[in-house]
């Protein structure tokens, strides 16, 4: 069965955007196809259709079970688990974003991935958080980020699914002392 993976063209659902395209190119592009339009949405079947970034996440993480993108194991799909969580969480709620991104960087110091050994969705969920967030991008412009939190998401961004995906969807505004201006979505080297 063919499915097509349709995401807002204003306000895309990045890491459902990231899987899909981390699917196509890894050769599953007979069966799965991406485009822009008014609504998010993934028809799984006849009478079942997702709206949600990370119910969509799931279900195309699923249904490739040979790319691991949900984790190998079930202690790896608890952690996926744990990260989807924490990017709907935590991580997106302003109130909490300086302690999640302490506690991030302290995941991440000896890690490449949060689950495995490989991009899953859990890498996807946190960098779709961090590169919408005018917060994160301040403190990556302003070189005040992080060390292991920077490594991270600038590595993901040099990846040639991510750095596709950038090229695709709107920049994020950065608010700055009441002024806002648009942060260049391509990572500086």
């Amino acid at each position: 069965m063919s499915s097509v993976f349709v995401t807002s063209k204003d306000k895309p659902a990045v890491a459902a955007l990231l899987t899909a395209e981390y699917i196509i190119k890894k050769g599953k592009n007979g069966k799965l196809k991406t485009e822009f339009g008014k609504n998010t949405s993934l028809a799984a079947d006849n009478d079942t259709t997702f709206t949600n970034n990370y119910s969509i996440c799931r279900f195309l993480a699923r249904s490739y079970p040979d790319l691991a993108l949900y984790g190998k194991s079930p202690i790896e799909k608890t952690e996926v688990d744990h990260w989807l969580v924490f990017s709907q969480g935590r991580l997106s709620c302003a109130n909490d974003f300086t302690a999640a991104v302490a506690y991030l960087d302290t995941v991440l110091g000896p890690v490449t991935y949060l689950v495995g050994h490989d991009v899953t969705i859990a890498d996807f969920a946190v960098w779709e958080v961090l590169h919408a967030s005018s917060s994160w991008q301040k403190l990556y412009i302003g070189n005040d980020c992080p060390v292991n939190v920077k490594r991270y998401y600038k590595f993901l961004c040099q990846l040639p699914v991510f750095a596709s995906v950038i090229q695709r969807i709107p920049k994020t505004e950065v608010k700055n002392a009441g002024k806002e201006k648009k942060a260049e979505s391509s990572v500086k080297k």
